[in-house]
């Protein structure tokens, strides 16, 4: 079997499980830019998270892993003192991410940015700082901090911080993460009104495995 026959069926077979699964805001994808559509699949586990138990419901974590499908579009910078720019959609969780690359000029032999990852009840800013190659190979590191807001208005929103160490690599047209994320924060507190203030959550953690398949349009080397 040819390689990239063995990168499709990967790629949809992943597709097929994350219909099932849900997913949560992240950063999965790596912070040089390339022009282009993109599609793939991310597919993790947790790792060693303890469960909490949140109003009425237990069994909750402070971050799930992440299981989606994405689709997006980028352009890379045009010239050494340049930005790029790169915006995604995943379901089901109906996540965007939004990421400004820094100019090449201003990194030098590095990659990085910023942008910002939401869905419908939680929002993430966040920074990106890796060295990774013109064909797409190498590592990156990311760190954000999260807003999660439940539908229950009886609970407080949560934050927490969150981080991801990745490696990445290419296979011509195919890409491949593996990555770990972490996050250290609160799980949502109870609302009081009498008198009206918020309660923090019980402190938690939570730790997560995962692997990202994609596939990209074209590749326009961007400027070092």
């Amino acid at each position: 079997m040819s390689m990239q026959r063995r990168w499709v069926r990967l790629l949809g077979g992943a597709i097929l499980v994350l219909f099932a699964a849900a997913c949560f805001p992240a950063v999965t994808h790596g912070p040089r830019v390339d022009s282009g559509l993109s599609v793939g699949a991310t597919l993790g586990g947790t790792v060693g998270s303890p469960s909490y138990t949140v109003g009425d419901a237990g069994g909750n974590r402070l971050r799930n892993a992440v299981k989606a499908v994405y689709l997006g579009y980028g352009r890379a910078p045009s010239t050494p003192g340049g930005f790029g720019a790169f915006a995604a959609v995943s379901v089901p969780a109906m996540q965007v991410d939004t990421y400004l690359q820094l100019p090449p000029a201003w990194t030098g032999a590095f990659v990085g940015g910023l942008g910002v990852a939401a869905d419908p009840q939680a929002v993430m800013p966040y920074v990106q700082f890796g060295k990774v190659s013109t064909e797409g190979m190498g590592w990156w590191t990311s760190l954000g901090h999260g807003r999660y807001a439940p539908d229950d208005l009886s609970l407080c929103p949560s934050r927490a911080w969150m981080g991801t160490a990745a490696i990445q690599g290419t296979s011509g047209p195919f890409r491949s993460q593996f990555y770990l994320q972490g996050a250290v924060g609160h799980v949502p507190g109870y609302r009081q009104r009498e008198p009206a203030r918020c309660d923090r959550g019980e402190a938690g953690h939570a730790l997560a495995l995962g692997v990202s398949l994609g596939w990209q349009q074209r590749r326009d080397p961007s400027p070092r």
